[in-house]
Order: structure tokens, then C-alpha cells, then sequence
């Protein structure tokens, strides 16, 4: 094999790998994760990418707070659900206007996805009671078996002189 064949043979494998990589759309395995993550990457806006997700996803079903609902572009409550998912789980309910724009956008019929509740300051000092309250128990049994062991060890001392004593007294 000359050098111009391993060019060529090069170039061929080289153009294959990188057609099987379609930079503007979609060719991978069409399954209800890919789906929804191409939603969530707004293929739902471009009107060419909207159908063909459409066109992929539109067999595939899931729950959705209203029932269950085929994977579509054209239904908002699966988009808006999967948007709040979103923006809960990258920290929207860690900041006060994240709150705000959970309680707006997402606390709505039929959805009704709100942050978790926050605690308050008085919340916060029951918690850190009940935690040192813990320590403190944690303590007292610590103490409490350190005092138990010398009596075990003097229950056990007891029984072998009582043995030893029966066992000399029966030899006698």
C-alpha cells in the first residue's frame, strides 16, 4: 500500500466518522430522555426542528401532572413541567426571585410545582435545639455504658469465684 492509498483510505474513514456526526440536527436513538432533552434545548422554537421532533417523539408517552400525554411541542403542560423541573433542579428555589418566578410560572393550574417550603429563623433555632439536645444524649449514654461496664465486670468477677469456690468445695 502506497501513501496516496492510506491518504485516501484516511480521508474516506475520516469523512464517514464525521457524516455520522450531524452537527445541525438529530440522528441518535430516539428514546423519552432524548426527547425531552431536546425540548429542553428549545428544538421546540425552530419550526424545522419542531417538526421533526414532533415527527420522532410523538409515539413516546409520559406523565405529566394533567395525565398522560404524548411527547409534543404543541403541549404546553409537558413543556412547562419540564421547564420547572428544570429551573427547581439548577437552583431556582435557592434564591429569593428563583422563588418568585417558581411561585408565578409554576404554581399554576394544572401544574402546581412550588419550591419546597423555606425555614424560617424560629425554625432554624428549634433545628439547632433538637441537634444539641442530640449531642447532649449521645453524651449521657456514652457515660452511662462507660458506668455499666465495671458493674458487668464485677458480675462476672462474682459468678467465677462462686464457680471456683462450688468447684473446690466438690473436690473436697
Amino acid at each position: 500500500m502506497d501513501i496516496n492509498q492510506i491518504i485516501l483510505f484516511t480521508f474516506i474513514i475520516y469523512f464517514i466518522l464525521y457524516r455520522q456526526k450531524n452537527l445541525e440536527g438529530f440522528d441518535g436513538e430516539v428514546n423519552i430522555e432524548t426527547c425531552i432533552q431536546r425540548m429542553l434545548n428549545y428544538e421546540c422554537i425552530d419550526n424545522e426542528k419542531r417538526g421533526k421532533l414532533n415527527n420522532d417523539c410523538k409515539d413516546l408517552e409520559i406523565i405529566t401532572p394533567s395525565g398522560i400525554s404524548n411527547i409534543s411541542c404543541e403541549d404546553e403542560v409537558l413543556f412547562n413541567t419540564l421547564v420547572c423541573n428544570r429551573m427547581i433542579s439548577e437552583g431556582a428555589c435557592d434564591c429569593d426571585y428563583g422563588r418568585k418566578q417558581i411561585a408565578t410560572s409554576c404554581n399554576i393550574e394544572p401544574l402546581f410545582i412550588k419550591c419546597p417550603s423555606e425555614l424560617k429563623q424560629k425554625d432554624l433555632e428549634i433545628v439547632n435545639k433538637f441537634k444539641s439536645l442530640n449531642r447532649v444524649v449521645q453524651r449521657c449514654k456514652k457515660t452511662e455504658i462507660k458506668q455499666k461496664k465495671p458493674y458487668i465486670l464485677y458480675l462476672i468477677i462474682g459468678l467465677l469465684f462462686i464457680f471456683v469456690v462450688i468447684l473446690f468445695y466438690k473436690q473436697e
